[in-house]
């Protein structure tokens, strides 16, 4: 528990942070950024239940618009698992519904693979999310996001909640 309460209080921090930063930038009356071409850095943690055991997540991306309606994304996913620890490779995508730099407010839904390695055993993962960027500066978003994975070599399956901050750049 201490783990999550920490988590959020670096992610709230980081967002402030970012928020305040870029308040020089006039963006006109556009709540966002988001367009083909346009990149980001998402910080996230996730706290999730795993056939009675609980697991941390903290997760690190990098993204880019291929259009404008769909973010393709690659990362390093960092799991605590009952002392046993992993790291994954994760690449993915997701598809944004009706995008537009006039919404504060984007839902997507995403899918991802991931490749581990760790002191549990090698596994593939594969996964989806459902989630919502939404927009605190035109650059700057919180993501919320629900998401479901299984795990080959006996790693079950795992859903739970995800909260992160995503910076947005050009």
């Amino acid at each position: 528990m201490k783990k999550i309460y920490a988590l959020s209080v670096a992610v709230a921090l980081c967002a402030v942070g970012i928020a305040n930063a870029d308040q020089f930038h006039s963006y006109g009356n556009q709540a966002n950024i988001i367009q083909q071409g346009v990149k980001s850095l998402g910080l996230s943690g996730s706290y999730f239940t795993n056939n009675g055991s609980h697991q941390t997540n903290l997760n690190v991306a990098l993204s880019q618009f291929v259009k404008s309606d769909i973010e393709v994304r690659g990362g390093l996913n960092y799991l605590d698992l009952n002392g046993s620890t992993t790291t994954t490779f994760v690449l993915g995508a997701r598809y944004y519904f009706q995008p537009s730099q006039d919404k504060q407010s984007l839902p997507f839904l995403g899918a991802f693979v991931g490749f581990n390695t760790g002191s549990g055993n090698n596994n593939r993962q594969i996964g989806l999310e459902l989630g919502e960027q939404y927009f605190l500066q035109p650059n700057v978003s919180l993501t919320p996001a629900a998401v479901y994975s299984s795990t080959s070599g006996g790693g079950g399956t795992t859903f739970g909640l995800q909260v992160g901050i995503t910076y947005w750049f050009k």
